[in-house]
């Protein structure tokens, strides 16, 4: 009989993963799963493959209360509640997906830890 031993989730893709003990999993995937990326100045999505290093910044997302928390190597934190602000639309690899810029501490913390800018 298999048996699932250990998850694993992004909840912003192109940072480390998360290790929640449980997920729900919905019709489409776990929820919490790549519901946030990162985009650069030109609108390009950013990940690990264009700055290895974001793999150390380790998100965690409570969903139930819109919480976004990112622990960097240097032990600083951008930690707040989610709030949309201005639609976007990310090239994912020539592949428009549209998305909202999310306010709050995040994008000023990555920026600096990235050395380029990001939202």
């Amino acid at each position: 009989m298999p048996r699932v031993s250990s998850l694993s989730i992004a909840p912003v893709k192109g940072l480390g993963l998360a290790h929640p003990q449980e997920v729900m999993r919905e019709e489409h995937g776990v929820t919490e799963n790549r519901r946030f990326h990162l985009v650069d100045e030109r609108g390009r999505f950013f990940n690990l493959l264009r700055n290895g290093s974001m793999v150390r910044v380790e998100p965690a997302y409570d969903g139930a209360r819109d919480r976004l928390r990112l622990s960097f190597p240097d032990g600083s934190v951008a930690d707040g509640v989610v709030e949309l602000a201005e639609p976007v639309t990310t090239d994912f690899y020539r592949r428009a997906v549209t998305g909202r810029v999310v306010s709050g501490p995040w994008a000023e913390a990555l920026s600096g830890y990235a050395g380029v800018a990001l939202r």
